[in-house]
């Protein structure tokens, strides 16, 4: 099988995560959703979905599936176990309410697409469409998740469901755009549950932090002149904020033409060195913070920063190309 994917979609970081955790291989396909004006777009990708979005899961026989609900409960008929959707049939119900409150009520209104519409024919500014993603990821959204699910420890008690398959790349997305979530202990505490779980977090990469974003880029063949290199030093949460705040800051300052990776240090740098010789560089400063990023061309990085303010001067100093 052949998983079509973006690394910062969650849709198909849902599907990743099913993946690991009914222990399906599949092969990865990137679909860059921003490079060649959007991958998604060209035709042989259209005959493959002709919504232009990923993820699409291409069978063995040839046969597409696309929307991550639908390939979610595909796999949980043909690898039952473990079971994403509980037997009970009120349980079931209720698991399906919260992943459908994520995929139709969170989701689609924070969509790259609609964000691109609200920037473009709309005009709206770059800060006027993050006040649009806070305040939708949170009304009708999050709040409503921590009311809907018990916990203790996952959404729905001792096993993970097809909701935190639903809830973990959520709040990947609220962290990435500093998203208040802290006044939501149930999620929070799903979600912590989830990402110690190998299947989570690293195997298949399922993580976007732990994608191997150069390689992606490289590829392409399209790694742009200059491009900001956010590294997360660890795997937990502090390390996970440190680092969206530095990608916060880059998009914030960064020169239109430049492109933005993140990765964390580690099993997946060690992969990236072997694949960039430029990427090797990239070891993170001994100096107690959660994350460094880099400012770097097409064969060096400049010397790593672990601030915000750092990271603005390092933007200022280095050549856009």
């Amino acid at each position: 099988m052949k998983l079509y994917t973006y690394f910062r979609s969650s849709a198909a970081y849902r599907v990743r995560i099913a993946l690991n955790l009914k222990g399906i291989e599949v092969e990865q396909v990137p679909v860059h959703l921003t490079q060649d004006g959007g991958q998604q777009r060209m035709p042989a990708y259209l005959a493959k979905n002709p919504q232009a979005l990923v993820p699409a899961l291409e069978l063995d026989d040839g046969a597409v599936l696309t929307q991550s609900l639908a390939i979610i409960e595909y796999l949980d008929q043909i690898r039952p176990a473990p079971r994403l959707i509980p037997a009970d049939p009120l349980t079931a119900a209720r698991v399906r309410a919260v992943a459908l409150a994520i995929a139709c009520d969170i989701h689609p209104l924070n969509n790259l697409r609609v964000l691109n519409y609200l920037k473009g024919p709309f005009g709206r500014s770059q800060a006027e469409v993050d006040a649009w993603y806070r305040h939708w990821i949170l009304e009708g959204g999050l709040q409503a998740v921590e009311r809907l699910i018990p916990g203790a420890p996952f959404c729905f008690g001792a096993a993970t469901t097809l909701a935190d398959v639903m809830l973990v790349p959520q709040v990947a997305n609220a962290r990435r755009f500093d998203v208040p979530i802290d006044h939501l202990p149930k999620v929070l505490a799903a979600d912590a549950a989830c990402t110690a779980l190998d299947a989570f977090a690293r195997r298949l990469e399922a993580h976007p932090v732990a994608m191997p974003l150069l390689l992606v880029a490289m590829m392409d063949s399209l790694l742009p002149p200059r491009h900001v290199v956010v590294v997360a030093h660890d795997g937990d949460a502090a390390s996970e904020v440190a680092a969206s705040r530095l990608v916060a800051a880059a998009r914030r300052h960064a020169h239109p033409t430049d492109a933005l990776f993140s990765t964390v240090a580690g099993e997946a740098q060690a992969r990236l060195a072997r694949v960039a010789p430029f990427v090797a560089p990239l070891v993170p400063a001994a100096n107690g913070a959660g994350a460094t990023a880099y400012v770097c061309d097409r064969y060096t990085c400049r010397a790593p920063v672990t601030t915000e303010a750092d990271l603005t001067l390092a933007l200022a100093a280095a050549p856009a190309g």
